[in-house]
């Protein structure tokens, strides 16, 4: 059983039902203060793994390949589930964006300078960073949210109103 609840808040656990710091549901860790900290961790491991395999096959694979590899192997761990856990912290997710940033340089697929900038590499290879995948995927949810209600939620559907449902005042703020 996992409850979640706030750091400051102390639950008494009267029955005696175990319970965990966090769980693993539909492939995503939740921890007990929503903070993504385990999910994290274990995007984090995969793609450490994943990018040791990729530095090894960089002398054997042409560039390529090395770019499939990426999208087979690297970015579904960037991408699943990330319209929920890719709002944590920043300096949580430093860890992954690293992650990323190493992947492009010199221990994988460029064999560039471990302290080179990664932009120009990103936009030759045309893959977006971790960052602009977030925005990405939180900019498709809110448009298929908005325009396309058939396919909502019905949960989603009575939690997340437009303004102008609920009253007819402006709630944006004028500039004179």
């Amino acid at each position: 059983m996992l409850i979640i609840s706030s750091k400051k808040k102390i639950l008494l656990n009267i029955h005696n039902i175990e319970c965990k710091n966090y769980i693993k549901y539909l492939g995503i860790y939740l921890d007990e203060h929503l903070q993504w900290g385990p999910q994290i961790q274990h995007v984090n491991n995969k793609l450490a793994k994943t990018v040791g395999i990729i530095n090894k096959l960089r002398y054997y694979v042409d560039f390529h390949r090395l770019k499939q590899l990426y999208y087979t192997s690297i970015y579904p761990y960037l991408n699943y589930g990330l319209a929920s856990w890719g709002a944590a912290y920043k300096t949580r997710l430093n860890k992954i964006c690293t992650k990323q940033n190493k992947c492009m340089r010199i221990r994988s697929m460029f064999f560039a300078h471990g302290r080179e900038h990664v932009n120009p590499y990103y936009n030759l290879l045309r893959i977006l960073k971790f960052e602009n995948i977030y925005r990405l995927k939180a900019s498709l949810f809110t448009y298929k949210f908005k325009n396309d209600k058939s396919n909502n939620p019905a949960v989603l559907l009575n939690i997340l109103r437009p303004a102008s449902e609920i009253h007819s005042y402006n709630t944006r703020m004028l500039q004179t």
